[in-house]
């Protein structure tokens, strides 16, 4: 139990070893000029392959008279839900190793930090961890149907922030 005047550590404190190691990994990494480059043009590559064919198939219904607009928008629907499923999984398996598996799980049950904190601390380290994948494979897609229908510059960020928001209430 924990003292009630006692001042409970942020949950931002609380990550703050995880997220130090992960920097420490990524300063470390960086000092490999070759393994960078060659991860930064594999990227690079994959986005604008995603991005070609994503592009090329809706440049092609876009011509489609009367239900090429009608197909992109069921075509978007069907990404959303393959999204929607790889999100679902990716969390679950992310969850349950984060939640119940991780070596720093027992040093923070005995640390004076309130079962709420620690519990947000778990959830926002579940959420980044299973989700970086989706928004990184979601911005060429995005992006590919702000190009071809004329969403303008800004309209990769709309996308992302109502796919975030999710639906409109009824």
């Amino acid at each position: 139990m924990i003292a009630p005047g006692r001042i409970q550590p942020g949950v931002w404190t609380i990550l703050t070893p995880r997220w130090r190691g992960a920097l420490a990994r990524v300063r470390q990494e960086r000092k490999s000029r070759a393994k960078f480059l060659l991860l930064a043009f594999t990227g690079i590559g994959f986005w604008t392959a995603v991005f070609g064919v994503a592009w090329r198939v809706l440049r092609y219904i876009q011509k489609v008279q009367d239900i090429g607009p009608l197909l992109a928008g069921k075509m978007l629907s069907v990404i959303l839900l393959a999204f929607l499923s790889i999100l679902l999984l990716s969390n679950i398996i992310t969850a349950l190793s984060t939640f119940f598996l991780a070596r720093d799980l027992d040093l923070l049950v005995a640390a004076p930090i309130s079962w709420f904190r620690l519990y947000l601390s778990k959830l926002g380290e579940t959420i980044v961890h299973s989700s970086w994948m989706v928004g990184l494979l979601a911005l060429p897609i995005f992006t590919a149907y702000g190009v071809v229908f004329s969403g303008g510059p800004l309209f990769p960020f709309v996308a992302m922030a109502a796919v975030a928001t999710g639906p409109p209430a009824p």
